[in-house]
């Protein structure tokens, strides 16, 4: 059984829409970006206490989540 989620990471094809769209249409503070190299991905930040939200883009379009956006696509 789940009891509790520290963050929910969504992979996303273009992020700047993406952060644009969870502001204006979610109505969610935006905390800010980080380049994480180990990942290959620049995360994006919503607080959502006790959790958040991470939207997550390929950095320099490579690694496992550009892989998973071919694959998949992004969205909801």
């Amino acid at each position: 059984m789940i009891t509790a989620l520290d963050h929910i990471a969504i992979a996303v094809p273009d992020l700047d829409k993406a952060i644009k769209r969870f502001m204006e249409d979610f109505g969610l503070p935006f905390e800010g970006t980080e380049d994480v190299e180990a990942a290959r991905t620049t995360t994006a930040f919503f607080p959502l206490p006790p959790t958040s939200i991470e939207l997550v883009h390929p950095l320099k379009g490579a690694g496992p989540i550009a892989t998973y956006l071919e694959k998949r696509g992004g969205g909801l």
